[in-house]
């Protein structure tokens, strides 16, 4: 089986017909009750998205980008490679497996008690599920060993104004710290979505 994805994780914490329906798609779609959830429409764009992630890498000068080439378990190996490395101040892209999990960290950044897993995201303003978002890929981190000294989101300041230069990244984002959460029942709920041999018993709602 391959590893459970983040959206995977939070689609079970949300209900687990959600869950049946992000890991067993073919069954979902054959469900006509079933109506699957509409892509690209709404939210930033992807060019905005790639942008404001750069930006937010321009912060931490000699930060090593892992990519997404290869395996998740080459991707693993690359990030730790770069984590033993004192020289690097910041990993962009780390990835991480802990008991069929698999993330990963747009920003880990090295600081005196550990590495702060952080997300920049294209808003000016952060909810519940952007922090629920970083909050999944510290969870997976520190299961795999990681010393996870933080967590944090960075969104745009509203109150940042572009003078005659570039964009500043120093000023651009706010930093706002965001509390753990324990996600191991959400892993259950995923792993027996995985097996269900029928789509659970769950009537729709808000939660799902």
């Amino acid at each position: 089986m391959t590893p459970f994805t983040r959206s995977e994780l939070l689609a079970a914490r949300q209900c687990a017909r959600r869950a049946y329906k992000h890991r067993q798609p073919r069954a979902a779609a054959n469900n006509a009750t079933i109506e699957l959830p509409v892509k690209g429409v709404g939210g930033p764009r992807p060019e905005d998205i790639a942008e404001v992630r750069s930006l937010a890498r321009q912060r931490y000068p000699g930060g090593v980008a892992i990519g997404a080439q290869g395996t998740w378990e080459e991707r693993v190996a690359r990030t730790r490679a770069a984590m033993t490395r004192p020289d690097v101040p910041a990993v962009f892209d780390a990835t991480f497996i802990a008991d069929d999990v698999a993330v990963r960290a747009s920003l880990l950044v090295r600081d005196g008690r550990g590495w702060i897993v952080a997300e920049a995201k294209v808003a000016n303003t952060v909810g519940e599920a952007q922090e629920l978002d970083v909050a999944a890929v510290g969870w997976v981190a520190a299961g795999a060993g990681v010393a996870v000294s933080g967590l944090r989101l960075l969104h745009l300041d509203r109150e940042y104004v572009r003078g005659d230069g570039p964009v500043d990244p120093r000023a651009l984002f706010v930093e706002t710290e965001v509390e753990p959460v324990d996600f191991s029942a959400d892993r259950a709920t995923a792993r027996a979505a995985a097996t269900a041999a029928a789509e659970p018993a769950v009537a729709p709602g808000a939660q799902c």
